[in-house]
């Protein structure tokens, strides 16, 4: 007579049931505890050496570093000029909410709501508030909120200390001399043209060619340049042929 498994009761049969089904547990189990302990062991080791290959925090930049200064000139000072100086700087009108941004000191002093810039301390600098837009109030531009590249650029340059090379003293431009329009009206290319008749081939000034035959001006260029050449030891040279000249146009000419 054959009876059912799950007529098995708790007697002979049932124990060696519940045997066969605890052994993969039990061996289940001890997989999971092997697991565990080696995430254990190995997971401080992981940490360490995910934190030996971060790279190291930025130094932070003094006043007169040349690598901090060369940052501002290039990334933060082109963004007040273009973005900023309209409404906050010495030569706007009245500088809104009392901030200024073109030098050092006033940017740094801030305006009615508090300090501008905080070298080391972006979450302090108001500055960096206005250009998130973390509120309305605070919020600029006012024509369009920054790129986040150039937000990032703004923290970076806080974060490393904030250098900025503007002192505050104002630059006197140099005094304009004045033009002495007489003098400059005498300059060549403010004269008139006028037409000189070129000078009379001098037997004594006559030039020789390299075959020691006297050059003949045949233009009032070559009067001129016999006038002028005087004692000179220059030697012209011979008068060219007409193959020579034909030459010479059809390879100025092609």
């Amino acid at each position: 007579m054959k009876v059912a498994p799950s007529s098995i009761g708790f007697g002979a049969f049932g124990a060696a049931r519940t045997v066969r089904l605890g052994a993969p547990l039990f061996g289940a189990s001890l997989i999971h505890a092997f697991v565990l302990a080696a995430f254990v062991m190995i997971a401080p080791h992981a940490a360490v050496a995910a934190q030996e290959t971060l790279p190291p925090a930025a130094e932070p930049w003094s006043d007169d570093d040349p690598e901090g200064i060369a940052f501002f000139e290039e990334r933060i000072r082109p963004v007040l000029i273009e973005r900023c100086y309209e409404c906050h700087s010495s030569e706007s009108q009245a500088s809104e909410g009392g901030l200024r941004l073109d030098d050092r000191p006033a940017l740094r002093a801030g305006g009615d709501s508090g300090a501008g810039v905080v070298p080391g301390e972006p979450s302090r600098s108001r500055l960096i508030d206005a250009i998130r837009y973390t509120t309305d109030f605070y919020a600029m531009p006012p024509d369009g909120k920054l790129p986040d590249a150039v937000i990032a650029d703004f923290v970076t340059w806080i974060e490393r200390g904030a250098p900025d090379p503007r002192d505050g003293t104002a630059v006197e431009a140099a005094p304009h001399a004045s033009i002495d329009w007489e003098q400059a009206r005498s300059f060549w290319a403010f004269v008139p043209p006028v037409d000189r008749p070129a000078p009379q081939a001098d037997e004594a000034r006559r030039r020789l060619d390299r075959a020691g035959q006297a050059i003949e001006p045949v233009g009032p260029i070559d009067a001129w340049w016999t006038a002028r050449m005087g004692d000179s030891p220059v030697v012209p040279a011979e008068r060219a042929s007409a193959e020579t000249l034909l030459r010479r146009v059809t390879y100025d000419l092609l």
